[in-house]
């Protein structure tokens, strides 16, 4: 279950080419991210592309040089298995005449940890008898 929202505003200015996009950061720190939101406010009407990155390279849409292109919509993605660096972009192109903002959210939580190994200290008294020397041991469990 998601246990934090960041949110951010991409504005995209008018007249900025595919061939060189503007980028956003929208870093956090370390987090699973559970879903992400994309809003798209009407008005891009074809003219507006973005992709979401992490760490640089293009991972909505995954392992494609494509863009997201909308207009009047609301997107909603469960993620599972992303990197959680919390090392966010977003990359964008907008050929109209007028800036437009893309909305994203993250809704996010702690990453998994391996739980730590048990420790568990044995008596020598439960060690096999016929050692020399009696000392304790110690068994990690995990």
């Amino acid at each position: 279950m998601s246990r934090e929202v960041r949110a951010f505003t991409f504005l995209v200015p008018a007249g900025t080419p595919s061939s060189a996009p503007v980028s956003m950061s929208m870093a956090f720190p370390p987090r699973t991210v559970d879903v992400i939101e994309i809003v798209i406010p009407p008005g891009p009407s074809g003219v507006v592309g973005f992709a979401i990155q992490n760490s640089g390279v293009t991972v909505i849409p995954y392992e494609s040089d494509d863009w997201i292109v909308g207009n009047n919509e609301k997107i909603t993605w469960p993620l599972d298995g992303y990197i959680n660096s919390g090392s966010w972009q977003i990359i964008g192109y907008n050929t109209g005449i007028n800036d437009h903002a893309v909305y994203v959210r993250f809704q996010l939580s702690l990453p998994t940890e391996a739980p730590a190994p048990t420790v568990a200290l044995i008596s020598a008294d439960d060690l096999d008898s016929e050692q020399s020397q009696p000392f304790t041991a110690i068994s990690v469990i995990g």
